[in-house]
């Protein structure tokens, strides 16, 4: 097996086989060898993150819902937040940064540190393959929106990943134990990449079993010498990191899941309902209807794209080393056998588990293809153009187009409005952690999150909610609703997680009769982020079995005026609005 090393004194990356010599795999021009480019690289990510949630320009969905599940992790020992919704236990480490830190500076670290979590691989593949490689991995838009996009578990992913892959290249197999079980504990699908890791350490040592067994040309056991001792260890350790994720898995969709919350996490959506409502059949189905399997993929053109988006920056090389990509499968079946298209979104947190296993095999199937594509400069080329086209870095087409809400560069330049908003909350929003809020999913602040129910609009606005949201018998569950609703109509409208934030030819104008019942006293103008609200269709069903469905513009206006029978204006200006509820 051959190996990559990078030559310090020609700044070159090569590919040293024992059997076919060195083959020179990558030339730049010479720039400093130093660890300046991941630094900045990280202080660009970092930067861009703080900036847009001091813009205003987080949302509920997800930042603020791990904001005040830290804060309540960290003040009420809340533990059980662990595991509803997803088993995420190494959300511990974020809610012990809330134990110590001062509550306005603890959401910054967070969105610090996971810009830093997704950039540290960026040092280990400058050191281990040089500025080349570095320099596509900084290209690869998934790290991008991964940085950008609120704040997820899954960027532990990354690192973790990465780190298993290099461990298993420096031949250190027992250390390979750590990353991949603690990848089991950021979430639980992760869990079936952690079985997919041991599946990949089993083959990659079978393969060199048998390739050893052939060269020798004798029997097994008169072959075994160190190198098959490790090959053999290989073995031993992937079928005991298979058995650890499926038995993980299968205890939490089985047990924790149902004992906390009635339900089986992932496996209990309609995104994955379609092939069966247990993981047994949901199996079955994969291996008993593949043709089924291959229709639902090829008929959907979103989810050829997400394959295209995911693989075309590195010209689909990847496909050349197919035992690196098989710690990817899981993530791949869970996007493109999903019925839910935030799945297969490549501008979504989903690709986190793709990054690692996707560069890796670039690296190993590149040598491969490098002289019949001409140059390395091709692939920097493409991987340019699908960054420009696709990422939200400030090289990019939806960066300077300003088209898109949450990524154009008005998103990271905090405005007096803005200010006057922040202003605002903290005279009006009590600081009182007992205090429920409910704000729409395009406003969110460390003082709205950091209590005890905050809330999507109008998830406990038009009907309570449980004060308990896991399943617990012996505890009566009370009833909530939220005393405050701050909503502002100049930013992208939604109803709970559905609506848009992208800009259409023309924006929004709401007429003199639409304002008189929203109880506004002046015209809003025009209104730019709301544009699409009259294009876009919403379907959402309250906890009560409630069914708020159609065009997101006439279902926002109707249930906005439906609020205010039951709340008063606290505040108004230029769109913003803080209702307080008048019967508490």
């Amino acid at each position: 097996m051959g190996i990559y090393y990078k030559d310090r004194l020609k700044d070159v990356v090569v590919w040293r086989n024992p059997r076919q010599g060195d083959l020179r795999i990558g030339k730049l021009p010479r720039l400093t060898i130093n660890y300046q480019l991941p630094a900045l690289f990280f202080v660009v990510l970092g930067v861009l993150a703080i900036l847009k949630y001091i813009s205003l320009h987080s949302s509920f969905f997800d930042l603020g819902i791990f904001l005040t599940l830290f804060y309540k992790i960290s003040h009420y020992g809340e533990w059980w937040h662990l595991f509803v919704g997803h088993a995420q236990p190494l959300m511990l480490i974020y809610a012990a940064i809330y134990k110590v830190l001062p509550e306005s500076f603890a959401p910054l670290v967070v969105i610090v540190l996971q810009a830093f979590f997704l950039a540290l691989p960026g040092f280990w593949i400058l050191k281990r393959y040089g500025q080349f490689l570095f320099l596509l991995f900084a290209l690869y838009f998934p790290l991008w929106f991964n940085a950008l996009f609120d704040f997820h578990m899954d960027h532990l992913a990354v690192p973790l990943l990465f780190w298993f892959y290099f461990l298993v290249e420096d031949g250190r197999y027992k250390c390979t134990v750590l990353p991949a079980i603690l990848l089991v504990f950021v979430k639980e699908p992760f869990a079936l990449q952690t079985a997919a890791c041991g599946v990949y350490l089993t083959v990659r040592g079978l393969h060199s079993v048998l390739h050893g067994q052939k060269i020798a040309g004798c029997h097994l056991l008169s072959a075994i010498n160190w190198q098959s001792v490790t090959n053999y260890q290989q073995i031993i350790i992937g079928f005991f990191l298979i058995s650890f994720g499926f038995g993980y898995f299968y205890l939490l969709i089985n047990y924790i899941f149902p004992s906390l919350t009635g339900k089986m996490g992932y496996l209990s959506t309609s995104a994955f309902s379609w092939m069966g409502n247990s993981f047994g059949e949901i199996i079955r189905f994969i291996f008993i209807h593949p043709f089924t399997i291959l229709k639902e993929i090829l008929g959907t053109p979103r989810k050829i794209f997400y394959l295209v988006a995911v693989f075309g920056p590195f010209l689909f090389i990847p496909f050349l080393a197919p035992l690196y990509l098989i710690p990817a499968v899981p993530i791949l079946l869970i996007s493109l056998l999903s019925h839910d298209p935030n799945h297969y979104t490549y501008a979504h947190h989903y690709t986190a588990g793709l990054i690692a296993p996707v560069f890796m095999a670039f690296i190993k199937g590149l040598p491969k293809i490098e002289k019949l594509i001409g140059g390395l400069w091709l692939v920097i080329c493409i991987s340019l153009l699908f960054h420009i086209l696709l990422s939200p870095s400030p090289i990019s087409r939806i960066f300077w187009t300003n088209k898109v809400w949450n990524y154009g560069y008005q998103a990271y330049i905090p405005t007096e409005r803005d200010r006057v908003i922040k202003e605002t909350l903290k005279r009006f929003i009590p600081s009182d952690p007992k205090v429920a809020v409910s704000t729409q999913n395009a406003l969110n602040w460390a003082r709205l999150a950091h209590r005890r129910y905050y809330l999507a609009f109008p998830i406990g606005v038009t009907e309570p909610v449980p004060s308990h949201l896991w399943r617990n018998k012996t505890r009566n569950s009370t009833p909530v609703y939220a005393q405050y609703v701050v909503l502002d109509l100049k930013r992208p409208w939604y109803i709970v997680d559905q609506g848009c934030s992208w800009q259409t030819s023309e924006p929004l104008n709401l007429t003199r009769r639409e304002l008189k019942v929203l109880g506004f006293s002046q015209d809003l103008g025009t209104i730019k982020w709301a544009s699409c609200a009259r294009e876009t269709p919403i379907i959402w069903k309250s906890p009560s079995g409630r069914v708020y469905q159609g065009i997101l513009e006439k279902v926002f206006i109707d249930l906005l005026s439906e609020v205010l029978k039951s709340y008063e204006i606290l505040y108004e200006n230029d769109g913003f609005l803080i209702l307080k509820r008048i019967d508490l």
